[in-house]
């Protein structure tokens, strides 16, 4: 029996060609995408069919589809404008930390996970580069049930790792977020352009 996919679709930048990415099982995933410029749409997937936007990897290739560079030119675009900071730091060590490629290419539930936090923060990144001052960047918050849903993520990857290097990061992005909780995406973007680091006590 076919199965119908949800789409979240945003307008791509300057002109580019829109970006798209299967729907997440984030909290309130088709609200922010709609929240965010983006519309929903659903498709006849067919059976056993899986679609799945591709992650970076270590020198700019994707560990899936073509459309990764839609997904995570968004993202990579602000990080170019943002000042180096802990976090950003952090971060930088869980993308590229070998254990995590591991874990991307060969682990389904983690891969899948990945997809949909990538797919998330896409959308605020879009929204950044547009319009720092959105006014959705400022209604939508890091919520408690937003952070429990990354933390299920971060203990995903603690089990699967020995990378001492790794945890560590993992732990203190999860620690500097939790002080976060409430806090609207604006903010904790202008955080970050602003070289405030949220890993900082």
């Amino acid at each position: 029996m076919d199965e119908m996919a949800k789409y979240c679709v945003i307008p791509g930048i300057n002109g580019s060609p829109d970006s798209e990415y299967i729907m997440g099982t984030y909290p309130n995933a088709e609200a922010e995408c709609m929240n965010s410029g983006g519309r929903v749409v659903e498709r006849d997937e067919g059976c056993g069919t899986t679609t799945a936007a591709g992650l970076p990897t270590e020198g700019g290739s994707s560990v899936s589809s073509p459309m990764s560079a839609a997904i995570v030119g968004p993202i990579r675009m602000l990080r170019d404008r943002l000042p180096e900071s802990d976090v950003l730091h952090d971060l930088e060590i869980v993308n590229y930390a070998p254990d995590m490629l591991r874990m991307l290419n060969d682990d389904a539930a983690v891969g899948g996970r990945a997809r949909d936090t990538v797919g998330m923060v896409s959308q605020f990144a879009l929204l950044a580069l547009v319009d720092p001052r959105a006014e959705t960047l400022q209604r939508s918050h890091y919520t408690e049930e937003l952070h429990r849903w990354l933390v299920e993520f971060a203990d995903m990857v603690l089990e699967r790792t020995e990378d001492e290097e790794l945890r560590d990061a993992v732990y203190r992005l999860v620690r500097a977020f939790e002080e976060r909780v409430g806090v609207p995406i604006g903010a904790l973007v202008d955080e970050l352009s602003a070289g405030d680091s949220p890993t900082a006590s």
